[in-house]
């Protein structure tokens, strides 16, 4: 009998840690996320968007305004998500789950924005006879893909919700 214990106390322990390493993980990605949002966003007011989204929207457009601001706020409401969970574990978890499914949302509209935009400037110069089209595409599948893991984590989350509010139904 003790030996069964004692092999469903390591089982248990193992899982611990797994979660532990899921739970950093999914951290680190968000940061990541996060601060690259803020980092793309400076840039993006400071020196100036890519000529390629100038040439779709045309110079001082209110769309690349609204997307190089989608960009920064994306990336400061998630990373705040993030930092008060670390911070404020278990007393703040629903702001800083609001914040994340926020912040990952405009990270998710902004980066398929990116894509699309980029993928209307990708075809106008290949329509154009661009012998540069083949570059032209690539920032298409990069913005493609970040927009993929960011709905993959937002995905994430919202079962994490979901799981929570069933857990809490059947306490109380």
């Amino acid at each position: 009998m003790q030996e069964a214990l004692d092999r469903l106390e390591q089982a248990t322990e193992a899982i611990a840690k797994r979660d532990r390493y899921n739970s950093r993980n999914r951290r680190a990605l968000l940061v990541i996320h996060g601060v690259m949002g803020v980092s793309v966003g400076i840039l993006l007011f400071t020196g100036g968007s890519a000529q390629s989204m100038i040439d779709v929207f045309g110079e001082g457009s209110p769309v690349l305004w609204l997307l190089n601001l989608s960009s920064l706020c994306g990336g400061l409401v998630l990373l705040a998500g993030v930092f008060i969970r670390q911070r404020r574990p278990g007393i703040l978890d629903r702001l800083s789950t609001l914040l994340e499914a926020v912040g990952m949302t405009v990270m998710l509209l902004w980066d398929a924005g990116m894509a699309v935009t980029l993928g209307v400037a990708a075809h106008k110069a290949a329509t154009d006879g661009d012998p540069l089209t083949h570059t032209a595409a690539y920032p298409v599948a990069v913005y493609t893909g970040l927009a993929a893991l960011m709905a993959v984590h937002l995905l994430t989350l919202l079962e994490l919700i979901s799981d929570s509010r069933s857990q809490r139904a059947r306490r109380g």
